[in-house]
């Protein structure tokens, strides 16, 4: 089945349907072969109506951001995000959206007045279709004299006749790699004979970072925060992306379908095609695909999405975005938005809709290692849910692992399929996450004050351009679970600033999986690299420390309202004057969505042949969607502290 959204072998259509065109007569003497290039210059300057037109037009933002250039700059000294030659008309030396108008002009008049050649693709309307149909929109004069044509490579890329809609996905955060942990923006283009909410069989476009194989984690994180990767544009299939965020990463998603014209979307698609020989610089914080999908967007709505000013534009913020704005309509520019379970998800909630009796029989066919003479006798609903568990860890796993998932799956398949298909199965349901986007922000500001035995009382002063709080009730991936990136504070007393301390970079999960699964991973883990200063409540007091644990948790299931999670980890800490290691033990517990309290312990021997006893009880009361008020009560070697502090977070 060929791609839809695509075109058929060989089937052809126009760029743009323009109304009217000049008889080949005319074209001719207007900008015939005969003319000097000179001429055709004046030609272009004419058609734009002289050098004020081509300022004004020059000048425009969606002609500086299919350019994506510095639209804060003036002509003379603009720039542009695309750092390859070959883009543009013009060296990049010599860019400016001035000077690149000229010359797209010049060529748009220069391919009119010559015979079509064999290779269409490097005809100028093809290789600039989005400038192309924009172009004719604001010249109609021009558009008389520059008659479309068939390029074969884009009729071949997409057929804009079966696109039916644009979709971005918000993916949900992953603690696989640092960038990751912010989530993640895809643009989906929605086929009109896709089937299913997934839209499997549409044409995913991604943006992401041209990182090495064999990148090791360290070199990743500080090139992908300092710059150094070079990134550009890609699509495949949508059920490509499916397969590597649903089921190998486990990752939710929401698709938010856009209320885009026709006209709109196809700048986009036309644009995209434009863009497959662009690259730009990338970073995480910054410069990443919801920065530079977000001008994607820009260009098509003439709307400001992306902050100029802020050091950071993470895939959270063009969702909140996006709820916003309003549709060329003038209705919300989101029609509509559709959570995309993970493939865990889903497993999942199947797991649950087993009778405990199935479920007991399921747990022990996986514990025996799924042998077909049980899978035979198996109830129908578990071997239901066995396929749906088989395929979630035959996608997770590697080399023997694989192999023998593989088998499994296939040991189950066959028992399914000796089964009346119109047996009876479990009737699943599964439970819709909110998006991200409705969550708490990122840019977090605390306000508090802190009192130490034998230390006296301080004020204390927080900032956060990204900081989810384990203790919040965070969405999406990130439920209970924490992510800081650049996380300070600093206490005011006597007259003096001083650090407490910085989280470059910290990371905490502690969410077990959604149901007991026997097989199911119940791995924990956490990791910071921290600055300290004067914070009493630090275990190792290191100048610099790299923290590190890992460990096992389970869910401790649920009582009016109460739910809580217990977890055990081993404990590491490497820093610049000792190190330590050790076990600790905690139990977090929530009531609801506003509050929630956490015990632990832990028991630390250090370089320098000492033990140390760390103890906290921290609590957090949501008073509003954006703010709220924690406590934290730590003993460390029988030095108390307490600290409180009320969070505010902006977008």
């Amino acid at each position: 089945m060929a791609r839809p959204g695509r075109r058929g072998g060989g089937r052809a259509a126009n760029f743009l349907a323009l109304s009217c065109f000049f008889a080949a007569g005319i074209v001719s003497a207007a900008t015939g072969p005969g003319r000097s290039s000179a001429d055709v210059v004046n030609s272009a300057v004419s058609l734009a109506g002289g050098a004020s037109g081509l300022d004004e037009i020059a000048s425009r933002r969606t002609w500086r951001r299919l350019l994506h250039a510095d639209v804060h700059a003036d002509d003379a000294v603009a720039g542009t995000a695309i750092i390859n030659e070959g883009f543009h008309q013009l060296p990049l030396v010599q860019f400016s959206p001035r000077a690149e108008l000229v010359a797209t002009l010049e060529a748009f008049s220069r391919a009119a007045a010559e015979p079509v050649p064999v290779g269409a693709d490097e005809d100028p309307r093809c290789r600039y279709p989005a400038r192309f149909q924009w172009l004719a929109s604001v010249l109609p004069e021009a558009a008389g004299q520059w008659p479309a044509i068939s390029c074969p490579g884009f009729d071949a890329w997409i057929d804009l006749d079966e696109v039916a809609g644009l979709s971005v996905l918000q993916v949900s955060g992953y603690f696989g790699n640092p960038a990751s942990a912010f989530g993640h923006l895809l643009l989906r283009v929605d086929s009109r004979d896709a089937t299913g909410e997934r839209g499997l069989l549409d044409l995913g476009i991604n943006f992401g970072a041209a990182v090495p194989p064999d990148e090791n984690f360290l070199r990743y994180t500080l090139v992908g925060l300092i710059g150094g990767y070079q990134a550009g544009f890609s699509e495949q299939s949508f059920h490509l992306h499916d397969a590597v965020y649903s089921a190998l990463e486990k990752r939710d998603m929401w698709a938010y379908r856009l209320d885009l014209d026709r006209t709109r979307r196809e700048l986009i698609l036309r644009h995209l095609w434009e863009l497959t020989r662009a690259r730009f610089d990338y970073y995480f914080l910054k410069y990443n695909c919801a920065w530079y999908l977000s001008g994607l967007l820009e260009m098509a709505l003439d709307a400001n999405i992306r902050p100029q000013r802020k050091l950071w534009h993470l895939p959270q913020s063009v969702f909140e975005s996006l709820d916003t704005l309003k549709s060329p309509a003038g209705g919300p520019l989101v029609k509509s938005v559709t959570f995309l379970p993970s493939l865990q998800h889903e497993a999942a909630a199947s797991f649950r809709a087993l009778s405990a009796a199935d479920a007991r029989a399921a747990n022990e066919l996986v514990e025996k290692g799924l042998p077909i003479d049980d899978l035979r006798s198996a109830p129908v609903p578990v071997l239901d849910f066995l396929l749906e568990w088989t395929d979630l860890e035959f996608a997770g796993a590697r080399g023997d692992a694989a192999q023998a998932w593989g088998e499994r799956k296939q040991r189950v398949f066959a028992a399914r399929l000796a089964r009346p298909a119109s047996a009876e199965t479990a009737s699943r349901t599964v439970d819709s996450l909110p998006p991200p986007a409705g969550g708490p922000s990122a840019l977090t500001v605390g306000i508090g004050a802190s009192a130490a035995r034998g230390a006296g009382e301080a004020a204390t002063l927080r900032f956060a351009p990204y900081a989810y709080d384990i203790l919040n009730r965070n969405r999406g991936g990130l439920v209970d679970a924490g992510f800081h990136v650049f996380d300070g504070s600093v206490s005011v007393d006597d007259d003096s600033l001083n650090l407490r301390k910085l989280d470059i970079l910290a990371v905490e999960k502690l969410a077990p999986p959604e149901a007991r699964i026997i097989d199911s991973m119940r791995f924990v883990w956490r990791g910071a690299l921290r600055l300290t200063g004067r914070d009493r409540r630090c275990v190792n007091c290191s100048d610099v420390a790299l923290h590190a644990g890992i460990g096992v948790a389970s869910r401790l299931g649920q009582w009016r309202g109460f739910s809580g999670v217990g977890y055990a980890i081993v404990d590491a800490s490497i820093g610049s004057e000792s190190s330590m290691a050790g076990p600790a033990a905690g139990i977090l517990i929530r009531a609801g969505n506003r509050l929630a309290l956490r015990f632990e312990s832990r028991f630390l021997a250090g370089s320098d042949g000492e033990i140390t006893q760390a103890s906290k009880i921290e609590g957090y009361l949501l008073l509003g969607r954006q703010y709220g008020v924690s406590l934290q009560a730590t003993r460390v070697n029988k030095v108390e502290q307490l600290t409180v502090e009320a969070s505010f977070r902006f977008r």
